[in-house]
């Protein structure tokens, strides 16, 4: 089997019915650092939703695709186009929202 894509894109499996704004859909950046890769097997992917659709949707879309992947907790910096950002942040067309996990320190 050969190596996968860097960028997946997923499409019909995940459309929140809360988000449905005339049928139309954005597309947006994932992208993933350190452990995250080890669970997705990339470093960033595409998700397409409804338009409407806020973090928290996108969230649970790479949760329902990625199980095992830790993303909720307080541990967790979300950034939308590298501002920090909240998880009811809406999100536009080619917005980049990363999930920085707490690296560690004292």
């Amino acid at each position: 089997m050969g190596k996968q894509a860097p960028v997946q894109l997923i499409t019909e499996w995940y459309k929140p019915a809360c988000c449905f704004e005339g049928g139309k859909i954005v597309v947006v950046s994932v992208s993933f650092n350190g452990l995250q890769r080890i669970f997705t097997q990339t470093g960033e992917m595409q998700v397409s939703l409804s338009k409407g659709t806020r973090v928290n949707h996108v969230m649970d879309a790479v949760q329902g695709r990625f199980p095992n992947l830790p993303l909720h907790g307080e541990d967790l910096l979300i950034t939308v186009n590298d501002q920090i950002s909240t998880v009811d942040h809406m999100l536009e067309e080619r917005d980049k929202v990363s999930f920085l996990p707490h690296i560690g320190g004292g």
